[in-house]
């Protein structure tokens, strides 16, 4: 409401640019926004609700659900673009009656120039992270879209079968259930828990791992794709996936060859290849750096940037013309 307020004293933009992660209200009032201002908008949906709320148990089906659901329809028909990061959600926008011409898929990005893969980490040391472990790290949100349990299950079996392997879990971030997960991770030996880290020091925290984890519940990846995979390939780090088939970080881990893929919430899975990797460095090096390629090839911010600009352009252009 305060967005909607504010913008109604702004001058006349060429265009709006509204992201879904101000959902349900935030789509509902550029919409409002855009025909007050009569200009148009541009929705780029990074999450799709109501069906992540519903998905992770915060919200039922009811009243409320459909209140949310017809709102967000408004966005999505009101919107000149509707912008998705990932083919999985171009077919949920179809299914929601966007027509093909007004979609646009530009993936998330990272900034290879600034995520550099990093030869040694200060986060290892202060960690007091040995040369010869192995670094299994997640780092991110706390949150409820994370299927953190399974990865602490993965290092109870890691623990049990790694035998002369060392393998170290590092969690680095904060959020909702970080003390939670904090009370969790004590009881389980060779897991790390940092606090989030400031910005400028995420080369580092990236750096610190032999191996990073995207790890999303089981359901959710047709509804939100997570960004910080560009980032871990920015970094040249190989991604472990626990996420569903199909999704569209598996296509990246596995067309990319950059890591693997397991089913959500398959802790037996994701120990297994753990250790499989931990077990063959090489794999593990060639792996990051095909992740480092893909991050340049496909989710670099200058490529993101430019196709922004050029959709802001076409479409300011048809207005004037």
């Amino acid at each position: 409401m305060a967005m909607l307020v504010r913008g109604m004293f702004l001058s006349r933009p060429d265009a709006l640019l509204a992201f879904s992660s101000t959902p349900v209200f935030g789509g509902a009032a550029s919409a409002l926004l855009s025909r007050f201002l009569a200009c148009p908008f541009v929705y780029v949906v990074q999450d799709v609700y109501p069906e992540v709320a519903i998905a992770l148990g915060v919200m039922r089906p009811g009243a409320l659900e459909k209140t949310t659901r017809f709102l967000e329809s408004c966005a999505w028909r009101a919107a000149e673009r509707v912008v998705v990061i990932g083919p999985e959600l171009a077919e949920v926008a179809e299914s929601r009656g966007v027509d093909r011409s007004r979609l646009h898929i530009i993936a998330n990005w990272a900034d290879p120039r600034e995520i550099r893969p990093a030869l040694e980490s200060i986060i290892r040391e202060e960690a007091g992270i040995t040369d010869d472990e192995f670094v299994v790290e997640y780092a991110g949100n706390f949150g409820r879209s994370q299927d953190l349990e399974a990865v602490l299950e993965a290092a109870r079996i890691v623990e049990a079968e790694a035998a002369d392997r060392r393998v170290r879990f590092l969690f680095v971030g904060s959020g909702s259930r970080e003390g939670e997960i904090r009370e969790a991770a004590g009881d389980v030996p060779g897991v790390t828990v940092l606090p989030r880290q400031p910005e400028d020091r995420l080369s580092d925290v990236l750096g610190a791992a032999d191996l990073s984890l995207v790890p999303l519940r089981e359901g959710l990846s047709r509804w939100c794709v997570p960004s910080k995979v560009y980032s871990i390939l920015a970094s040249g780090r190989p991604v472990g996936a626990s996420i569903d088939a199909g999704s569209e970080v598996a296509r990246l881990v596995e067309q990319g060859g950059c890591g693997f893929r397991v089913d959500a919430g398959d802790a037996e899975g994701l120990a297994r290849e753990i250790l499989r990797l931990a077990g063959d460095p090489d794999r593990a090096r060639q792996a990051g750096e095909r992740g480092r390629l893909t991050a340049e090839q496909e989710g670099s911010r200058a490529r993101a940037v430019e196709q922004y600009e050029d959709l802001l352009t076409s479409i300011a252009q048809s207005r004037s013309g």
